[in-house]
């Protein structure tokens, strides 16, 4: 029941049929409340392709964004997500082979949505005096506009706003960041190459740490599973742990190991994008059931970057 509520689609399908009740009960406007939320659903993703198209600018390649309607990440589209992320999401990385991240495109990139924003706020206007247009449905759509660009401006710790600031007062950690998340999608590098050229002398780059205990999983999984599940790996970030502790699981499970209940659990307690992929692993692991890990077959890619995948998928060949 918590997975249901914590879905894109039951707050979708619990609005509606709220809306419908109330419509047909009561003197509310359940259509004046339908755009309201279609509105807010479409300037939520107008925000995040103006992410999209700064970063586009600056070479930077799409991975993943997201809205209340769904997600596309890593070449596919997700209809049913996590509630959290159906705020918004962009994410994007710059390929090697086109040089490192610098201020100037991270600076663009993370304004680009409240650009957007202020765009829309000015030609809404204009247009609405211009033509004198009265409608409730156009006030709200430029209110909605407005509110998002104020709300995002504002920096506050982990907001666009506040993430601005700290590149503009010389905190260049979001650049160690960047170029660290870079590796995940790297076609050109091998694993060997990426762990290796991976700086971990930042300590606030979690990005760094995550990149390199996953290149090490990859070149180990050609070798013996054993070294993988075996070997500490530290991380700087709770939900890249929690990921790369799933992946161990996993090579320990392919190495014909048996899972205690505490690490059958790690499955369970996924958040963000990851949760998605490792639920069906959970239910698998829970049940015994095989049809779960025919959820996998269907699709070529699982997670937001093609290392994760490839470490994901090599494991579970092994099942």
């Amino acid at each position: 029941m918590k997975n249901i509520l914590n879905t894109n689609w039951f707050w979708i399908i619990f609005i509606i049929t709220l809306g419908i009740t109330l419509e047909f009960t009561t003197n509310f406007d359940a259509l004046f409340l339908f755009g309201m939320i279609v509105v807010w659903i479409v300037t939520v993703f107008y925000h995040e392709c103006g992410h999209w198209f700064f970063a586009k600018i600056r070479t930077m390649k799409l991975f993943m964004i997201s809205s209340f309607a769904g997600m596309y990440m890593n070449g596919r589209w997700y209809f049913s997500i996590p509630a959290y992320i159906s705020w918004g999401v962009c994410g994007m990385y710059r390929p090697l082979r086109n040089g490192r991240m610098t201020k100037k495109d991270s600076m663009w990139y993370i304004s680009g949505g409240m650009i957007f924003n202020l765009i829309a706020v000015v030609l809404l206007m204009g247009i609405r005096y211009i033509f004198s247009i009265e409608n409730d449905i156009l006030d709200f759509t430029i209110l909605m506009n407005g509110v998002i660009m104020i709300a995002t401006a504002i920096p506050v710790k982990n907001n666009d706003g506040g993430r601005l600031l700290g590149l503009m007062r010389g905190n260049l950690d979001e650049l160690e960041v960047f170029n660290s998340s870079n590796y995940l999608f790297s076609e050109e590098l091998s694993a060997k190459e990426i762990f290796n050229e991976t700086s971990l002398e930042n300590e606030n780059d979690y990005m760094a740490s995550y990149v390199r205990n996953l290149a090490f999983i990859e070149m180990e999984s050609n070798n013996d599973f054993k070294n993988i599940y075996s070997t500490t790996l530290i991380e700087r970030h709770e939900i890249n742990l929690q990921v790369i502790r799933g992946f161990q699981a996993m090579y320990k499970y392919a190495d014909g190991q048996e899972l205690d209940s505490h690490e059958i659990e790690i499955f369970n307690g996924q958040a963000s994008v990851y949760s998605i992929p490792f639920s069906k692993l959970y239910q698998f692991f829970k049940t015994g059931e095989t049809e779960h890990l025919a959820y996998f077959e269907k699709h070529r890619t699982h997670f937001p970057s093609e290392l994760e995948n490839k470490v994901f998928m090599r494991a579970l060949e092994a099942f």
